[in-house]
């Protein structure tokens, strides 16, 4: 009987192991299914951040291709300093698709942000350079416009018409582009000795060039107005006359992101 008891005991116990290392060897396919799986949605959301990142400086090289204000020099080196990231972008995603441990895809991956936070300077630095090449624009034409109104309005007094209120709002309106031009031109220096090296760091003086940038806008806005106003009221004393108009007036603050998405 003994024996007998010991027998099937030891039987129930070579079953339980197997069916312990079966369970086991289960879990362990399914672990190993399930991280698959992750290193596979992680290489796919990686890849997709990476591509829109390289878009996006693509884009930026085109526009400093197009910019006026800046140096020769600053583009080449802002060109440069692009193409680097551009490239280390793609050698990063290569080696993503390419690992074979979570752990070290993990890191890679965290590396998108941690080890290029050059694309957030860039994205800020040149749509902030070309809002104010923009408004620096604008800021030309109002006052060519400008001198044209003053011309007519000399023209309307010589003539005998009343124009103190004309000169008053003309007068305005040149205070309205001389401020936006002091302040475009303080915010033009402030950003030009930044670089991708000081980032984030130097945030505070991008953040406060945009703010000079908007309050330019705002003042190239109200002397567009102004010049609308002079003109009606030139029309009114004179409907025979041709009067100067501008393109491009602002409606809106230009664009110049300050906080891209990671």
């Amino acid at each position: 009987m003994l024996l007998f008891t010991a027998g099937v005991s030891n039987a129930q116990t070579r079953t339980d192991n197997l069916r312990t290392g079966s369970a086991s060897a289960q879990a362990q396919t399914i672990k190993a299914q399930n991280e698959q799986k992750l290193m596979e949605n992680l290489k796919e959301r990686a890849n997709k951040e990476i591509d829109r990142r390289i878009a996006a400086l693509n884009k930026l090289l085109t526009r400093l291709g197009q910019m006026k204000k800046l140096s020769a020099e600053q583009i080449s080196s802002l060109q440069a300093q692009i193409q680097t990231d551009i490239n280390g972008l793609n050698t990063l995603k290569a080696k993503i698709n390419a690992d074979t441990d979570l752990t070290t895809l993990r890191t890679d991956v965290k590396s998108i942000v941690t080890d290029y936070r050059i694309f957030a300077f860039f994205m800020k630095y040149i749509n902030l350079s070309a809002a104010l090449e923009r408004a620096s624009n604008l800021y030309d034409k109002l006052l060519v416009v400008h001198g044209k109104l003053a011309a007519k309005i000399t023209e309307a007094a010589s003539n005998g018409k009343d124009v103190t209120q004309l000169n008053t709002k003309l007068s305005d309106m040149k205070a309205k582009l001389d401020s936006a031009k002091t302040l475009i031109d303080a915010a033009i220096a402030e950003i030009s000795g930044l670089n991708a090296q000081g980032y984030p760091g130097n945030t505070a003086t991008l953040a406060d060039a945009r703010t000079k940038l908007k309050t330019a806008h705002q003042n190239l806005k109200d002397a567009h107005i102004l010049s609308k106003k002079i003109i009606n009221d030139l029309r009114s004393l004179n409907k025979s006359s041709s009067f100067p108009t501008v393109t491009g007036a602002p409606t809106s603050t230009p664009t110049a992101t300050l906080t891209p998405t990671p």
